[in-house]
């Protein structure tokens, strides 16, 4: 038995109805037209032809991995194989409280840092629409094989 993965208890009490599952536990599929407004809006440019949103491939790039926002924005160019069609999460972004010399709360910072929990480090299998965002975000920074997927204009995280 130790080596017996155990389901969640919501899912296992949801199985013998003896609990509904929370509305934010409910996989949504887009429909094909969906999906096609949502690429429209992702990649809308301004009247003087420049994108609406920053690094607009990185929602589509989420929407077809499952990858959270801290996931994605901790993923290095390094953890990208488009050889074998996949990606390797292994860190995250976090907010953290910066402290002064009294412990004092003075604001935050971004940290990256390990996953939540062992079972958030996987490799996630990459479809075409994954991989062709994944290029638009290389074309739009690439600061190296080491350097943040989605990153400021520094290469920063």
């Amino acid at each position: 038995m130790a080596y017996v993965r155990m389901i969640k208890k919501t899912n296992f009490d949801a199985a013998q109805n003896k609990a509904i599952i929370a509305q934010s536990d409910v996989i949504t599929v887009f429909t094909d037209y969906e999906l096609e407004l949502l690429k429209k809006e992702v990649f809308a440019r301004k009247k003087n032809g420049t994108l609406k949103h920053h690094q607009a491939a990185a929602f589509l790039l989420m929407l077809n991995t499952g990858l959270r926002t801290s996931e994605i924005l901790g993923l290095l160019n390094s953890d990208i194989d488009l050889e074998k069609r996949e990606m390797n999460i292994v860190c995250a972004v976090k907010e953290v409280k910066k402290r002064n010399s009294n412990k004092d709360v003075c604001g935050t910072e971004l940290v990256v840092g390990g996953l939540k929990t062992a079972a958030s480090k996987r490799t996630i299998p990459l479809n075409s629409a994954a991989i062709e965002m994944i290029r638009i975000l290389r074309i739009e920074r690439w600061f190296g094989e080491d350097s943040p997927l989605i990153s400021n204009q520094r290469a920063h995280f």
